[in-house]
């Protein structure tokens, strides 16, 4: 919520699109391909913040599902390319999440580091009551990655 409050006051024209994972529903374009319990808010409007969306993110959708961090991602991602494709934005993704989201060895969070190189994306992870950094550590640390703590 703090992250759309200082997009709405201090970047206005900064656009903004919103993806829970942990969701009880589910409500995105990849549901079919087996990534249930992730929730593109807002029918998958990608567009300036405004107050429906700070209130939406203050009554966030119930969670408690069985889903984990490089789902939602996935779905992020696949999200953000086809909707930036061919114009020209400063692609970024912020995720909030535990340390114990994903592991390290994830083949699939390894495609989402190579899918954020070729599509000129950055992660920023936001670590939330976690312990340590976690394999997100590892990805920042590594030389050249788009994922930043």
């Amino acid at each position: 919520r703090n992250v759309a409050q200082q997009k709405l006051l201090f970047a206005p024209r900064h656009e903004l699109g919103i993806a829970l994972f942990g969701a009880a529903d589910t409500c995105n374009e990849l549901e079919a391909d087996g990534y249930p319990h992730v929730v593109v808010a807002r029918d998958g409007k990608l567009d300036v913040p405004d107050l429906a969306m700070l209130r939406l993110l203050s009554a966030a959708p119930v969670g408690g599902a069985e889903s984990d961090a490089v789902n939602g991602l996935i779905v992020a991602i696949d999200w953000l390319i086809r909707r930036t494709r061919g114009l020209k934005y400063n692609r970024t993704i912020h995720l909030f999440t535990d340390d114990h989201s994903a592991a390290a060895d994830d083949l699939d969070l390894q495609e989402c580091v190579q899918q954020l190189q070729a599509h000129g994306a950055t992660l920023y992870v936001t670590l939330v009551g976690a312990s340590g950094a976690g394999p997100w550590g590892h990805l920042a640390a590594s030389a050249g990655a788009p994922v930043k703590l």
